[in-house]
């Protein structure tokens, strides 16, 4: 099994979920996953994260658009790291230097590219992003704060989500680049997974799903 069924994640998915039920959530994802999806890899870190703790409550929708947007990133969890790797570092930003031998391509649950956003992540989180960016697809905890991280701290998503911009909002928060043309087929896969899980959730998808 890759991911969870709808059935299975309904028995814990009232109309309103606390910040604690999204961690369970998150449980009931990494179960049969192999390594750094496993929930003994970040059960204890995800209960004790402040990020999550502090999270307003969320709504099935949201853990719709969330679980949608990490099922097309990591083939429904398959992927820890980018299959196709590249440095991803912009020489460009001062602030946030690149490593001689790192490369900061995609990691994690939802990705996390970019030498700036390692940094980021890292100074938020408690690791150092810029030196040890592997440290992302080894670190099961890390990892999945990563996910939770860019999600309600270092992008729209969940005010996009929550506040009727739609879920093509978090696309575009995500993977601007393939909106507008840019890679239709992904964007649609983003779609279909998110009205999937709506559907089977019982909950509208709202407006505005397409970039």
């Amino acid at each position: 099994m890759l991911f969870p069924s709808a059935e299975e994640m309904l028995g814990i998915l009232p109309p309103k979920i606390s910040s604690m039920e999204f961690c369970l959530v998150l449980l009931i994802v990494a179960q049969e996953r192999p390594s750094i999806h496993t929930i003994t890899s970040w059960t204890q870190p995800l209960h004790s994260l402040a990020l999550a703790q502090q999270a307003p409550t969320l709504t099935t929708r949201e853990i719709a658009a969330f679980f949608a947007n990490i099922a097309h990133e990591t083939s429904r969890l398959c992927y820890v790291e980018q299959i196709e790797k590249s440095d991803y570092c912009d020489s460009t930003n001062k602030k946030y230097q690149c490593v001689a031998g790192k490369q900061y391509y995609g990691r994690g649950p939802l990705q996390l590219t970019w030498n700036y956003n390692y940094d980021a992540a890292g100074h938020y989180l408690g690791f150092d992003g810029l030196n040890h960016p592997e440290i992302v697809a080894q670190n099961g905890s890390i990892s999945w704060k990563t996910a939770v991280w860019f999600w309600m701290k270092h992008s729209n998503c969940h005010s996009a989500i929550t506040s009727g911009q739609g879920f093509r909002a978090t696309i575009k928060a995500i993977s601007g680049d393939e909106c507008n043309g840019g890679d239709s087929d992904s964007v649609d896969e983003r779609v279909n997974y998110y009205t999937n899980y709506c559907n089977e959730f019982g909950v509208d998808p709202g407006s505005n799903l397409s970039c």
